[in-house]
């Protein structure tokens, strides 16, 4: 059996990667009031998300969705099995209505609206990812064709034996809000 690998973003909280079961491929939020073992109890409206089968490796992501009744969220799998997606790359993916634009160290990044994709390392050293700070600028785009406004221009770390996931999604305020994460694991052996 093929384990599945699920690591979860919570608001802004990361957890482990943990073990599931192959045959579980779908989750929902379900509250301490809810008794795990009455499934037919936990209303059909509630925030879940199918695994696709070629999804064995994933984060799932849990977004603010004001619109849903019973848990104002709602989740989305994001595969990280994608054989692209290596060492020393960052996977951006931008969850406003917005373009998203960025310069990532020497990388230029644009972003469609709830678009996504994968970059190579924003620092390099003769061609090899390098560890080390580079700076990160973002501006967003308010109105379709209208001006780029700037979001943040910071210093970040970029760890060239991790590969590294970047979400953008709404506040409810004027500003989009990135999220930047770490996705260090040890060799398999």
């Amino acid at each position: 059996m093929k384990s599945l690998a699920i690591s979860l973003f919570l608001l802004c909280g990361l957890s482990g990667v943990s073990e599931g079961k192959e045959e579980e491929r779908n989750c929902r939020v379900v509250y301490p009031d809810r008794p795990r073992d009455a499934p037919e109890r936990v209303s059909p409206d509630a925030p879940s998300v199918e695994i696709p089968e070629d999804h064995t490796d994933l984060v799932l992501l849990v977004l603010s969705d004001p619109d849903n009744r019973i848990a104002p969220v709602r989740m989305e799998a994001v595969n990280l099995s994608d054989e692209n997606f290596k060492i020393g790359r960052t996977l951006w993916m931008n969850r406003t209505d917005k373009a998203i634009e960025a310069k990532l160290g020497d990388q230029a990044l644009s972003l469609d609206p709830v678009g996504s994709k994968i970059v190579e390392a924003p620092l390099s050293d003769k061609g090899v990812a390098a560890s080390g700070y580079y700076a990160a600028t973002f501006t967003y785009q308010a109105e379709a064709g209208g001006a780029f406004a700037p979001i943040t221009e910071q210093q970040w770390w970029h760890d060239a034996n991790s590969r590294h996931l970047g979400f953008i999604t709404d506040t409810g305020g004027k500003l989009p809000r990135i999220y930047y994460f770490r996705d260090f694991r040890l060799p398999q052996e």
